[in-house]
C-alpha cells in the first residue's frame, strides 16, 4: 500500500519479508526502466539515477564502450536512494536524497508508484 508517514513523506508498505521485498523492488525498478547505479543490500538501499533510463545504458555495445564512443554515466551526479526497512512483518520502501534527507515528495511519490505498478 502507498501511504504517507507522520512527516508527510510517501511510504510504500509491502507485506513481505525483507529478502522477498528486496528482490521484488529490484525487479520492479528494472521493469520501470529506472537505472540502478549501485546497491547496498546490507543497508537495504538501491541507489538510482533518475536522470538516465536503464534501457539507455544497455544500448551501448561492447565496442562502443571499449572505444569510448558512448559516454559513461556521471557517477558524481546526485543519486537518489530507494531504502527498504523491515518493520514488524512488513517492509517499508522510502525514497531519500541521503540518509538524513527525504526526497522531494513529488519525486518520491512518482518512484514509489512506478515500483508499485511493476511489482509482481
Amino acid at each position: 500500500t502507498l501511504a504517507r508517514d507522520g512527516a508527510g513523506n510517501p511510504v510504500l508498505t509491502l507485506q513481505s519479508d525483507f529478502n522477498r521485498a528486496w528482490a521484488s523492488v529490484g525487479q520492479a525498478l528494472s521493469q520501470a526502466d529506472i537505472r540502478i547505479a549501485d546497491l547496498n543490500r546490507s543497508a537495504g538501499v538501491y541507489y538510482i539515477d533518475l536522470a538516465q533510463a536503464a534501457s539507455a545504458q544497455e544500448k551501448s555495445g561492447f565496442f562502443g564502450r571499449l572505444f569510448g564512443r558512448d559516454e559513461e554515466p556521471d557517477d558524481t551526479a546526485q543519486r537518489t536512494e530507494v531504502r527498504l526497512t523491515a518493520v514488524g512483518g512488513n517492509v517499508q520502501v522510502t525514497v531519500d536524497e541521503s540518509i538524513n534527507t527525504a526526497a522531494d515528495p513529488r519525486v518520491a511519490t512518482d518512484v514509489l508508484e512506478r515500483i508499485q505498478t511493476n511489482l509482481n
